[in-house]
Parts: structure tokens; sequence; C-alpha cells
């Protein structure tokens, strides 16, 4: 079950949330303190966080800097009532999934997080094919930085002709994944092409 860390300083709204998540089968974590929701962060892993902007000692953009310092591919959510544009601004420079405005429905909330855990799953793949090939130092922080190490990291991978569980996988992989791996996804598809895609058959 993916689980979401859900921040906000106030009760009444972290039981909606709460609420909302636990009923689209999320497991949902929630915490009113920032400070804690640091500490999770730092000790287990969640496919997304949710986190009100307006909080007091730490704001959900504070939240989402300390975040980004300890990881790079966590989707965080920003939920604000009273936007401004310098608020939003520094959180999409800090790389904010999505910045949602109050009152939101039901429903929108439940797809943004349902996007950002399967973004979340895409950057954890990519993170290990950059392990694999010896290329996790390069830490790439965006979504385009990692769709093009992750091309790279194939193209290292694949050096060969691949076999026909490979193409298999990869292509099956490609339909899961969302547009940032378009190309990757067309490029896999004409090596395969190239190869018939059973020059070295393992299945």
């Amino acid at each position: 079950m993916r689980t979401v860390l859900v921040v906000d300083d106030e009760p009444a709204m972290l039981r909606t949330f709460e609420r909302i998540l636990t009923s689209a089968h999320f497991q949902v974590v929630a915490t009113q303190d920032a400070a804690k929701a640091v500490a999770l962060v730092t000790e287990r892993s969640f496919d997304a966080v949710v986190s009100d902007v307006q909080m007091p000692k730490m704001s959900g953009v504070d939240l989402l800097r300390v975040i980004r310092a300890h990881d790079l591919d966590v989707p965080v959510l920003l939920v604000s009532g009273a936007p401004t544009i310098e608020t939003a601004i520094e959180a999409v420079a800090l790389g904010a999934f999505q910045y949602l405005l109050k009152p939101f429905d039901n429903a929108e909330l439940v797809r943004a997080v349902e996007r950002a855990c399967q973004l979340h799953s895409l950057a954890k793949i990519k993170r290990d094919a950059l392990t694999i090939t010896g290329q996790v130092g390069t830490r790439p922080s965006d979504r385009a930085g990692l769709a093009a190490s992750f091309e790279r990291c194939l193209a290292h991978l694949w050096d060969r002709v691949p076999t026909h569980r490979q193409c298999r996988n990869a292509i099956g992989l490609c339909l899961r994944s969302a547009s940032a791996k378009r190309r990757a996804c067309a490029s896999t598809s004409r090596r395969c092409a190239r190869s018939g895609g059973t020059t070295r058959s393992t299945a």
C-alpha cells in the first residue's frame, strides 16, 4: 500500500486529509508538527508528502526545502488557502510537485496524490538504474534530468543486442510510465525492432 505523509497544523483539516486519502486506499501518516514531519521523512520512506503552506515555526515551503536536502525524489504537494506569487515561485524552484488551493475538490486531491505516487515509483526505478551504472553521484533533481539519465542508463546496460525478455519488460514499463519517459520508450522500441526482439531470447 502506498504511504502518504500529511502535515497540517489544523486538526480538522488534518482529519479531512486523512479521511479522503484513507478512503482512496492510501496509508496515511498524519502530523500537526512540521518538525516531527522532518524526523519522519529521515526515518522512513514515503510515496508522497502533502503539506499545508501556512504553519507556525516551519512553513510548508521550509519543510519542502528540508525534505529536498534529504530526498530528491519524494513528491511534495503544497496546499494553501492564501497563496502568494512569491510562495508559489519558491515552491516551484524547490521542486514542489503541485500547488493545490483550498478549498479543493476531494477527487482533485486524490488524483494529484495518485500522480505523485506514480512519479515517485518511476523516480525510484531511475535511481536504481543510476546506481547499477555507477552514476548515482549525478543526482539529477528534476523530471527532465531523470529521464535523460535513465536513457543513458538504458544505452549503457543494453550496449549489446537486447534480449526478448528485456524488450518485453522495457516496453511494458514504458506503457505504464508517464509522458516524461516517451523518448526512452521510443528509443527502446527502435532497438528491439532492429534486433527482432528474439535474437537472444531467454524467455
